[in-house]
């Protein structure tokens, strides 16, 4: 939060509105001046803050309609269908979801994509559940398509 009070007023009001509709509309962010990895940064954030209050609809709004989710145990394709595939592994309550957190650990830019290493953890402190945290690692590429940036490729582990 304290980075955020350094930001010009315009800066902190749009990161403002897009962690409210992150999703919606794409052409202030690219108006205001910000990098593509701030761009990226800002939906990543929306995003955890998203799978945070339970809201998986939200948590994949970001992802292409034809994306691809790689995980130890197959692959999924297609932005709804990942959702589903959430929903059924995670449910929708703070129990079964946990607290999602992310670490980038390298960033690699290009004028139309950008692609992160990160490592993923889940904790479920604080809720009923007495589940192991989780983590992992996953590498996402985000890519400027005409509706904006979009997850195209998720490979999480």
């Amino acid at each position: 939060m304290e980075s955020m009070r350094k930001l010009p007023v315009s800066r902190r009001a749009l990161l403002a509105v897009l962690a409210a509709a992150p999703f919606v509309y794409q052409a202030p962010v690219e108006a205001a001046g910000l990098t593509a990895l701030d761009q990226v940064k800002a939906l990543l954030s929306a995003q955890q803050d998203a799978w945070n209050r339970c809201d998986i609809v939200g948590f994949c709004a970001p992802y292409a309609e034809d994306c691809i989710f790689l995980t130890p145990t197959g692959v999924t394709r297609g932005r709804l269908t990942v959702q589903e595939r959430f929903r059924k592994k995670y449910g929708e309550a703070p129990e079964t979801m946990g607290r999602l957190s992310f670490e980038v650990l390298d960033t690699r830019v290009t004028a139309d994509t950008v692609t992160m290493a990160m490592k993923w953890s889940l904790s479920w402190q604080g809720t009923a559940t007495t589940k192991p945290p989780a983590s992992g690692s996953t590498l996402i590429v985000w890519q400027k398509l005409s509706v904006g940036w979009r997850l195209v490729q998720d490979a999480s582990m």
